[in-house]
């Protein structure tokens, strides 16, 4: 009995490899279907992304350049000022007596230095007598220059404490909004004090950092593209405004100032945003996306399709932006390419083609 059923089993086997046999040996190649591609030449244009961060072009730190009691601010935090326009004053009390005693003392250097001249006048006539010695006209002309070299000191003195008092009050050096307000009537400042931050969003610039690999593909005056993550509707056209000559010794990249105009306040200062530089153009070149090109042991493959048949063939890859790579060499146009499916095909697999 156990015999008939080892034999039975042992027959099963046998019919099931014939058959499996046989199916191979009659299926169809494998349905692989296939997007295709015709070959042509575009413009490529390199595109290198970064971050950065946006600054206001006007953004400018206040500080007194003279010591006292601040007697008004009469702008507040988030105004928009004028250039020239008045931030907040200073005692000038102390400067205002400085000018005073600097003219009574310029007024009695100068009736000093008239009496000197008068008395010059009259020394000179006994001089030309001879009834004054040639030592004796000399002071006297020493004493005539004394005089007027006090007289000018005076009046130096005199500049300096108006120059002083003016300082008392603080204006706008530009356009723009008081962002930061850190002075009240009553408190006493220096020079070494922030008092005020003046900022004009209207306009802004964004310094970004760009290799060395990169920074020979764009040019001052390229097209610039800002997207913010928090405001992912939008892009913000710019352009690129200056190259610096010489890398950082920080980030190891060149700095580059892009700016773009921000007339209608969206973007704040402070913001981190993307950039997309649109960099130097290649014309009439064959391009194609990173994932129809195959890496097999260093070198580098498209599957052409000729007939309904996938047939695999090196190319020579040329400069590449990050979604597109110039193909140097092994493809022409009019061909076609496999877009799709790519991971399944192998050369000389028969294909169902596909438009793309």
């Amino acid at each position: 009995m156990q015999k008939t059923i080892l034999a039975f089993i042992i027959l099963l086997l046998f019919y099931a490899g014939c058959n499996g046999k046989k199916n191979r040996a009659t299926r169809k190649p494998e349905d692989v279907k296939v997007k295709v591609k015709v070959i042509s030449t575009e413009t490529f244009s390199y595109q290198i992304k970064t971050s950065g961060t946006l600054q206001a072009m006007v953004d400018v730190k206040i500080a007194p350049q003279t010591s006292g009691v601040v007697t008004s601010v009469p702008v507040n935090l988030g105004d928009f000022v004028k250039k020239g326009q008045t931030l907040f004053r200073i005692d000038t009390r102390v400067a205002s007596a400085s000018i005073r005693l600097a003219q009574s003392q310029a007024e009695n250097a100068m009736i000093q230095y008239q009496a000197a001249l008068r008395n010059s006048r009259r020394q000179e006539i006994l001089y030309r007598r001879g009834e004054l010695s040639a030592a004796q006209w000399d002071l006297v002309q020493t004493q005539v220059d004394a005089a007027y070299s006090q007289l000018k000191a005076t009046q130096s003195q005199i500049n300096a404490a108006r120059a002083q008092a003016s300082l008392g009050t603080v204006t706008a050096p530009d356009d723009g909004y008081v962002t930061e307000r850190n002075v009240n009537k009553g408190d006493m400042i220096s020079p070494a004090y922030q008092a005020m931050v003046i900022t004009d969003p209207r306009q802004m610039k964004i310094t970004a950092g760009i290799s060395e690999q990169d920074i020979m593909k764009i040019s001052e005056g390229a097209e610039v593209i800002i997207t913010s993550p928090l405001l992912k509707e939008k892009q913000y056209k710019g352009r690129v405004f200056a190259i610096s000559m010489r890398r950082s010794d920080k980030s190891l990249n060149f700095p580059v100032e892009i700016r773009l105009d921000n007339s209608n306040l969206e973007l704040k200062s402070g913001m981190t945003v993307y950039i997309t530089i649109k960099g130097k153009q290649i014309e009439n070149a064959i391009v194609l996306p990173p994932s129809y090109i195959v890496d097999r042991l260093n070198k580098w493959y498209v599957f052409i399709i000729e007939n309904k048949t996938a047939k695999l063939r090196e190319v020579i890859l040329g400069e590449r932006s990050e979604d597109k790579i110039i193909i140097e060499s092994g493809l022409k146009t009019g061909e076609k390419i496999a877009t799709s499916n790519i991971a399944r095909l192998k050369d000389n697999l028969e294909i169902i083609e596909t438009v793309e």
